[in-house]
């Protein structure tokens, strides 16, 4: 994963759409970005890479590695015969896409954070929900290098200048600018591959007046009354 047209070609030859039919059946939401809705910073005008295995292939050739890419080690948590079927499905198209080896890995689920960030692989898979409703909870915290849950290991020095300076940017504005072209960077650079932004789904009675379905999922229970 050192070399760019390398990371491209497993974007490209990923498939995001069809992971999405087939293991959420249309209740999550597809991510084009890697800052889900509604997050300040939020861009419609940013867009993920979509599935075309044809430019996937030429991508790989265009790498220093050619079509002699040695196996890629694909780190997951889990136990023995715990595989993921999800995990599996992307595998499958990789190697299918690409012509490639992929080799799974399985780290202990209960420091996966850990365990990925000091285990030598290629492919983590990551999820993330914000602390605080702030494009710092994702993009400094999961991307800048000397950040712990930087589980990929991706160092990019001007990522880094970019996210270090919207930490002290005290104008709003100009700080979500900057956050963007972090963004835009991480996007362009394959540094990841956005898959999906999970949607959770509630249910209240028409009596019950005054609940707020919150975007943190705090529970807003103060305002709440039954009205019978």
């Amino acid at each position: 994963m050192d070399d760019p047209n390398v990371r491209a070609a497993f974007a490209l030859a990923l498939d995001r759409e069809k992971l999405l039919d087939q293991f959420s059946e249309g209740t999550d939401l597809l991510a084009e970005t890697i800052l889900p809705p509604a997050m300040p910073g939020y861009s419609t005008d940013m867009s993920a890479t979509a599935f075309d295995p044809q430019a996937a292939k030429a991508a790989l050739i265009a790498s220093k590695y050619g079509q002699d890419l040695p196996p890629v080690t694909f780190l997951d948590e889990g136990y023995a015969g715990e595989e993921s079927d999800y995990i599996n499905a992307m595998i499958s198209m990789w190697e299918e896409n690409l012509g490639i080896q992929v080799d799974l890995e399985l780290l202990d689920p209960e420091d996966f954070t850990r365990a990925a960030r000091e285990t030598d692989g290629h492919l983590v898979p990551y999820g993330w929900c914000a602390d605080y409703p702030d494009p710092e909870n994702f993009l400094d915290i999961l991307f800048h290098s000397e950040s712990q849950f930087n589980v990929a290991g991706y160092e990019n020095p001007e990522l880094d200048d970019l996210l270090e300076r919207a930490r002290t940017e005290i104008d709003p504005a100009n700080r979500v600018a900057l956050y963007k072209q972090a963004e835009a960077l991480l996007l362009g650079d394959h540094a990841a591959i956005p898959l999906v932004h999970w949607i959770d789904y509630e249910l209240a009675k028409s009596y019950v007046k005054g609940y707020v379905s919150a975007s943190m999922g705090t529970r807003v229970l103060h305002l709440v009354y039954l009205e019978r």
